[in-house]
């Protein structure tokens, strides 16, 4: 593994977005190195606490030229059919998405007020329900599947189930939110 790397901005949260992430940026190459050594490199390099969930593995051939380690992190686990979730605490778990789905389908729900200013409640409700977490694992795929054309039923990506909710409450302009407690902070944040 040949890694320099050179930081020039400040460190914030992971945000994933190349135009936008101002995270110390970083130039590494990865040839057939082991996906658990990469993540720890860049652990190390972010000084970010990222767990590595144990169905992870693979190896990584990699260029990376002058990118915010975020970003170049995100293509990283990308290429190798994974993802990253950052918990309340800061901490990285990196997970397939199946792993990942599956842990949000057993987590609790949490239900929150959130006040609006300057709009209507009522007018939020559609696109805060587009944000709220689905299952879309094979069982709910096979329940919903659970008609004479079934394979037309599957085929849809429409069988998902939305694990939350969200109701207006127009006389105090008050939105109730209710989702997986770990994407709360997320879905508050739009």
């Amino acid at each position: 593994v040949n890694a320099s790397a050179a930081a020039t901005a400040s460190r914030e949260h992971l945000t994933f977005n190349p135009q936008r992430s101002q995270q110390p940026r970083i130039t590494v190459t990865y040839q057939s190195s082991d996906i658990r050594d990469v993540i720890a490199a860049f652990a190390t390099f972010s000084q970010r606490t990222i767990v590595i969930g144990k169905d992870v593995q693979g190896t990584v051939t990699a260029e990376i030229k002058d990118q915010p380690w975020d970003v170049a992190l995100q293509a990283v686990l990308q290429a190798q059919g994974l993802a990253a979730s950052e918990e309340n605490t800061g901490i990285i778990s990196v997970d397939s998405y199946a792993n990942i789905l599956a842990k949000e389908a057993n987590e609790p729900l949490t239900t929150q007020l959130v006040a609006i200013n300057y709009a209507s409640a009522s007018s939020l409700v559609q696109t805060i329900a587009s944000l709220l977490s689905k299952d879309c694992s094979k069982a709910g795929l096979t329940t919903a599947a659970s008609g004479a054309n079934t394979s037309q039923n599957v085929q849809g990506a429409a069988t998902c189930i939305v694990r939350g909710g969200v109701v207006a409450d127009t006389s105090t302009n008050t939105l109730l939110v209710t989702e997986v407690a770990s994407r709360m902070p997320d879905l508050m944040g739009y």
